[in-house]
């Protein structure tokens, strides 16, 4: 959200609190699109989109800007610094996350960029399973 949202210093917001701004969201053919459409119909609300785009780089402009709030996973957010990063949580009060999953196979070592996008995941505060990078020494 905009840094001067009047709830941009919170840590969390549930999202029936912002049911009547405008939003600004990625393309529907995203999954990030499909999780925030599910949190939406989870809080019971409709959001106004007023633009849509497949850049969360743009999308983070236009909220800058002040065209919408815009709901991102927080990797895709929270650098930027024109922006409020707020968690969601779900209307039961949980924060709204998404599972990622990594298949390898055994022998064969994790090129050098996924191993530094594991360490990067691993050094935010959210539930990670750190099994995956037992034998990568990352």
């Amino acid at each position: 959200m905009p840094r001067d949202h009047e709830l941009a210093e919170r840590e969390a917001v549930m999202l029936d609190e912002v049911a009547g701004e405008s939003f600004v969201a990625m393309d529907a053919k995203y999954t990030t699109r499909d999780l925030a459409d599910e949190l939406c119909t989870e809080a019971g609300i409709s959001p106004s989109i007023t633009v849509e785009s497949d850049s969360p780089h743009t999308l983070r402009m236009y909220v800058a800007s002040g065209l919408g709030l815009c709901i991102l996973p927080d990797i895709m957010a929270s650098a930027d610094p024109t922006i409020a990063t707020v968690r969601i949580l779900r209307p039961n009060g949980t924060p709204a996350t998404r599972e990622i999953g990594l298949v390898k196979m055994k022998a064969r070592p994790l090129p050098t960029q996924v191993r530094s996008a594991l360490r990067s995941l691993l050094a935010r505060p959210l539930p990670v399973d750190r099994r995956l990078l037992t034998d990568q020494g990352c």
